[in-house]
């Protein structure tokens, strides 16, 4: 599935900005977090 418009990442997408940078911050914390997230689940048969 594509990012509609001139659009980089998905946090651009989904929350209003005006700092692309801070944006793109934004979403590889994101990106850590669910990840983090998803190997904690895994390692502790949390899921």
């Amino acid at each position: 599935m594509s990012i509609p418009g001139n659009l980089m990442t998905t946090a651009m997408a989904v929350m209003p900005h005006t700092d692309v940078d801070q944006a793109k911050t934004v979403e590889k914390a994101f990106a850590l977090t669910q990840q983090l997230s998803h190997n904690l689940q895994k390692e502790f048969h949390l899921t």
